[in-house]
């Protein structure tokens, strides 16, 4: 193993070990294998021809050069490649599955990757495909990319990843369109010229796409007519898979012109991006003033557009810059988002529940006060606080967020006469007001108002209905066991 300076190192055969029956994918140019390179998992390509002539060997030189210095979240890692003649073999990350797998034959891929694919989750996976193919065009330069629904590999996260590595790129029959199956990608543009384009990538994406939400084969009928049907209706025709009800009204009109016969009229693939991304945020965020906030915050021409993954402390330190208040790292208030990153879906539920955070100093502050308080404890169920009130005398209590309506976003559980009981604290209104939150003391039969939670709670340890954070330590520590 040698020069890393240039990005990926050069291998050696004896670094690159793999099992000829462990084939993970046969295709007509080349098979690519389950193997190992110096003790890690990875996936070994090795063309079917060895015997290159020195104007192919070049190119596959000049790609390896390429592929070397090509990094970003949706495009397979290229690992290295042995670069011996009649032994060339390229590494890249092992990944679970390919596109067409977790859409088609979902028995296939292991079963911690089989869910139930929502149309948000297929969105966000167009996202992905765009990324790569827009990386790919406009960064790269790169246009042979080969854009097909077995060269988008997905992790065990199902993040789709483009496989950019193609034999295309260096065997002159891989780039002929004569086949024995259905060249189902191929656009007219392409076609005619005998290569790929920009405008035909993105035509291929389309179809993609297509198949993505919709979870059916493409021109399946013409696997019967024939490809002279195939190249007479659909590549020179403009024959084109039903979009109802398939694919979400919000991005039909993209879809529809990416697939245009004309290929001026296609968009670029970095418009693509732009508009799925944004597919994806007026899905998500139904508050406008939330959607120009995180688009005014998150969004980077440099890396690709709008970021729709955030990690918490970049969400909240931007949050605390813009209203000019400290949020430690790993303060409480990052609770309110269970997931490791902030993403526009769950942006909206915590909206939905906590208010404007995001542009209100009053709102956030209270939240911050809220979520320090000793008898505070987030998405703590009924049965595991009254576990904690077991055995306690009246008056012991804890404050625990609620999920089951945003009318009512947290409880106060405590003991009364020997019993569990449960207040809901319903807020009145998200403004700054004197009447913001209301609960009913059973004791009066009245109800308590307040202006924050931390003040309700005030008003009813005065007033009786509770006395004692129960017990203490658990409270603080969010412990459960014990």
């Amino acid at each position: 193993m040698k020069n890393f300076k240039d990005g990926a190192p050069t291998l050696h055969p004896e670094d690159i070990l793999y099992d000829e029956k462990d084939v993970i994918n046969d295709g007509p140019f080349g098979k690519v294998y389950k193997g190992l390179s110096n003790g890690l998992p990875v996936a070994i390509k090795r063309a079917h021809k060895q015997e290159l002539t020195p104007e192919e060997r070049a190119n596959c030189l000049k790609e390896i050069a390429l592929m070397k210095k090509v990094f970003h979240p949706n495009i397979v890692l290229f690992m290295g490649a042995c670069e011996q003649t009649n032994n060339v073999m390229l590494v890249t990350e092992l990944l679970s599955c390919n596109l067409a797998q977790l859409l088609y034959t979902p028995e296939q891929i292991p079963e911690s990757m089989r869910v139930t694919l929502t149309p948000d989750i297929k969105l966000r996976m167009c996202v992905e495909m765009a990324l790569g193919i827009s990386w790919l065009n406009n960064v790269v330069g790169v246009v042979d990319v080969n854009v097909d629904i077995h060269n988008f590999l997905v992790d065990s996260h199902l993040t789709i990843k483009v496989d950019a590595f193609a034999f295309a790129s260096f065997l002159p029959e891989a780039n002929s369109l004569v086949s024995k199956s259905l060249p189902v990608y191929v656009s007219n543009d392409e076609y005619d010229a005998k290569k790929p384009t920009f405008a035909s990538n993105v035509y291929a994406l389309a179809l993609i796409f297509w198949q993505t939400f919709s979870q059916k084969p493409l021109f399946e009928e013409y696997k019967t007519k024939g490809i002279e049907a195939f190249i007479t209706d659909v590549v020179k025709g403009g024959v084109r898979p039903q979009v109802k009800p398939y694919v979400p009204e919000s991005i039909v009109p993209l879809i529809e012109s990416m697939w245009s016969q004309d290929p001026e009229k296609r968009p670029g693939s970095s418009v693509v991006v732009k508009t799925l991304q944004n597919a994806v945020l007026v899905n998500a965020l139904s508050d406008h003033d939330a959607l120009e906030w995180w688009e005014s915050k998150f969004n980077n021409e440099k890396t690709g557009g709008i970021r729709l993954e955030m990690d918490k402390p970049l969400f909240f330190n931007t949050i605390a810059k813009d209203l000019a208040i400290k949020i430690p790292k790993e303060d409480p208030i990052y609770k309110i988002f269970e997931e490791t990153n902030v993403t526009p879906t769950s942006f909206q539920k915590s909206i939905k529940f906590f208010g404007k955070y995001y542009n209100s100093q009053f709102v956030t502050k209270e939240l911050l006060d809220l979520f320090h308080q000793d008898y505070f404890t987030f998405e703590s169920s009924r049965e595991v606080v009254e576990s904690w009130l077991d055995n306690r005398t009246d008056g012991y209590f804890v404050v625990r967020t609620s999920t089951r309506s945003p009318d009512a976003p947290f409880v106060i559980s405590y003991n009364f006469k020997g019993a569990y009981k449960h207040n809901r604290v319903v807020r009145m209104s998200f403004e700054e007001t004197d009447v913001r939150y209301k609960t009913v003391n059973i004791l009066t039969q009245k109800e308590i108002f307040a202006t924050t939670v931390v003040e309700l709670v005030d008003k009813c340890i005065k007033e009786g209905l509770v006395k004692v954070a129960c017990p203490f330590e658990k409270c603080k520590q969010n412990k459960y066991d014990d």
